[in-house]
């Protein structure tokens, strides 16, 4: 009986630690905080891949009031601009392919 009680507790306290975790890791960030956890992921993106050299990266979210322009690394020497044009390679023929695709 003892070993039950014991048994018991512990897993309420399991319970009750796990939903506290759970909670602290599910709240809802800041528009700032997530603008600048995005921009933290594209700058590590970069500096943990060495052929990579450049990204840009365009959010335009109207029903959450969020617009995010960034742009991290090098292009010849120089460091990219969010208005500079971007090689995108063979992206734009899938993607309206999948449009295509869809409407049909």
């Amino acid at each position: 009986m003892k070993f039950l009680k014991i048994v018991g507790i512990v897993v309420l306290l399991l319970v009750i630690v796990f939903g506290v975790l759970m909670w602290l890791n599910s709240r809802p960030v800041s528009k700032d905080q997530a603008v600048s956890e995005i921009k933290g992921f594209v700058d590590n993106s970069l500096n943990d891949k060495k052929s990579i050299y450049s990204a840009l990266v365009y959010i335009d979210a109207p029903q959450k009031d969020i617009l995010v322009s960034y742009a991290a690394g090098k292009s010849n020497g120089e460091m990219v601009k969010t208005d500079q044009p971007f090689h995108v390679a063979s992206v734009g023929k899938l993607f309206t392919a999948t449009l295509i695709g869809h409407l049909i």
